[in-house]
């Protein structure tokens, strides 16, 4: 009270100042607070999806392009095998042509329309090219030039498209084919068209003409004709990203050059626009492709994509919940505990989902493996063909070349030997970890001590010692303990000092009830142990071994195998110099050697 008796200004300022309540402050705070949480979970959501996306549709891209790029080299062999057969036959005729291409089959090349000998004529010599012709192949064969100067006609075909053979077709009337057959002459290499449509397309319907290749291999001498394959565009695109691609991808093939030309497309789903495509460039015989690969809406569930819109609505809703009168603040604040909980088990089951795609992701690397195995399984007839070839000309021609050209032969007969050995680890590597596993009482004494005797019956000058100790029946795959034993004894034969025998230990202990410890052991150039964590990986070699052949395969090979009986290796120095491995394998008793 002031001295006349009225209230304060500080009094009277305190009676008329506003009042928060403390539900409502309560309520504001929980509002802030929440609205804040919805926020912050919805963009990490966000980022967590998105990434999530990113990282598959880039293995997605990875595996697309690898398999166009593996699908072009599959014809481009199958070409060449049929153009180096046809360069060493004394006398091409139809039977020949028709028994030289019979393994070219719309199963194995289903993108191919026809594979046809391509002879050139001058405008002179047309009737006695389809004289010739017609005594090597098809009695009614009609050549049918156009224009002047040069021609091209087909004169021995196999169609592999099911319909009707059409020989003594002029090429040089398609620009497109008249200039690829051109440049694999002057070049003396196999090159592919421009893309156009074939003549034999011309009496489809408009829908079903497709834009097509010429893939054209030069035969002997320049001038001796060609080997020529034609190829749907959209048939090849299909069967050659149809498994990799899946619903999950969209993509574009088209031909780059002075323009660029759509060929053929994929498109199983809506485009993503969410994530950003790529631009791929695939290299063919003289000319270049493009893939341009998008994801689609398929790539990830559409409940993964919307998560972080669900989660801001979900915020939104609980903070307007809070907003309620002094009365309820309390029960408000237990609803959005609740609501808190929930929202920590959608991040929960986010990270679940996450978990899940990282498993994908491992399941695609298993199938990249069984890709190599599938590339090194078809690599292998193309190679038996080559190294045939070069064993003929060692056995019959010897005599008839130089010393220099026989020195050609033998690097052509170790190199074929070399990629032999490689393709055979790659496809040991690839079927380790997915080939049937046919476990059997297996008396691994008598197996090692085999292995053995192979090794010093091969090394006649310098005989390794291999000193075999008492080893357990194991249960195990004969085929895979076979490529353990081999690969392990191998090495430590290989990896030794020139000029030095090599010295091998193989001894076993007892390891638990039912395991047994096996160690190989040897006195080589040993692994430095900065190396030992790496050497098990595959195409690793270690520092040294570069004087020595190898592919860098055998030890991962092993390492799969013995993952598949349950065990584990590893490696560590051997006393006075080497290395000794050690693997765990399961026993047939439970007794192991000491």
């Amino acid at each position: 009270m002031n001295r006349f008796g009225h209230p304060s200004l500080a009094a009277h300022t305190r009676r008329w100042a506003p009042r928060w309540p403390s539900g409502w402050l309560l309520v504001l705070v929980g509002v802030m607070v929440f609205l804040t949480t919805a926020a912050a979970s919805s963009f990490g959501i966000y980022r967590i999806v998105h990434g999530s996306a990113e990282t598959l549709f880039e293995h997605k891209a990875e595996v697309i392009e690898r398999s166009v790029t593996a699908e072009i080299e599959r014809y481009r062999v199958a070409l060449a095998d049929v153009a180096a057969a046809v360069a060493v036959l004394e006398r091409l005729d139809a039977a020949g042509f028709a028994d030289l291409t019979e393994p070219l089959t719309r199963d194995r090349l289903p993108g191919a329309a026809t594979v046809s000998f391509v002879v050139a004529a001058e405008t002179a010599d047309v009737p006695a090219v389809q004289a010739r012709w017609r005594e090597l192949g098809d009695p009614a064969l009609g050549v049918l030039p156009i224009g002047a100067g040069e021609h091209y006609f087909s004169v021995l075909t196999r169609p592999l498209d099911g319909l009707p053979p059409r020989l003594g077709i002029d090429a040089a009337a398609v620009p497109a084919a008249r200039d690829v057959l051109v440049r694999a002459r002057n070049t003396g290499e196999m090159a592919m068209s421009r893309a156009y449509r074939l003549l034999r397309d011309a009496a489809l319907p408009a829908a079903e003409q497709q834009l097509s290749f010429l893939l054209a291999a030069p035969v002997g001498e320049p001038g001796t004709g060609w080997v020529v394959m034609a190829l749907r565009g959209t048939d090849f695109l299909r069967e050659a990203i149809g498994l990799a691609a899946g619903d999950d991808a969209d993509v574009k093939l088209s031909e780059l050059g002075t323009s660029v030309v759509t060929v053929a497309d994929w498109r199983p789903d809506q485009v993503d626009p969410s994530v950003d495509g790529r631009e791929v460039t695939i290299a063919v015989p003289q000319r270049s492709w493009r893939l341009d690969i998008r994801p689609t809406v398929s790539l990830l569930p559409p409940t993964g994509v919307g998560l972080h819109a669900t989660a801001a609505i979900l915020g939104a809703v609980m903070a307007s919940l809070l907003a309620v009168p002094v009365t309820v603040s309390w029960f408000s604040r237990n609803r959005a505990a609740r609501e808190v909980v929930r929202a920590t088990a959608a991040l929960e089951a986010d990270i679940r989902r996450r978990e899940e795609i990282e498993q994908q992701l491992r399941m695609r690397e298993l199938e990249l493996v069984g890709f190599a195995g599938v590339v090194a399984h078809d690599l292998r007839a193309p190679l038996a063909t080559v190294a045939g070839y070069v064993d003929v000309l060692r056995d019959e021609a010897a005599g008839l070349l130089t010393e220099d050209h026989r020195g050609f032969l033998d690097r052509l007969h170790a190199g074929t030997r070399r990629m032999h050995t490689l393709l055979e680890d790659l496809l040991a590597y690839a079927t380790a970890d997915s080939a049937t596993l046919h476990a059997i009482e297996v008396d691994l004494h008598s197996l090692v001590s085999e292995i053995a005797e192979e090794w010093r019956a091969s090394r006649s000058g310098h005989p390794p010692r291999i000193d075999v100790a008492a080893l357990p029946t194991v249960h195990g795959d004969p085929t895979l303990l076979r490529q353990i034993f081999e690969n392990l004894i191998g090495n430590a034969v290989k990896y030794t000092e020139p000029g030095t025998p090599a010295a091998v230990e193989i001894s076993a202990v007892h390891e638990g009830r039912s395991m047994c410890r096996v160690e190989v052991a040897d006195h080589g150039i040993g692994i430095a142990p900065e190396q030992r964590a790496h050497v098990f990986d595959p195409f690793t070699r270690v520092g040294g071994s570069e004087r020595y052949p190898g592919t860098g395969l055998g030890l991962a090979i092993v390492r799969r195998a013995v993952e598949r009986h349950g065990g584990f290796i590893d490696v560590d120095g051997n006393h006075g110099g080497g290395s000794r491995f050690r693997i765990t394998l399961p026993t047939a008793c439970p007794e192991a050697a000491e």
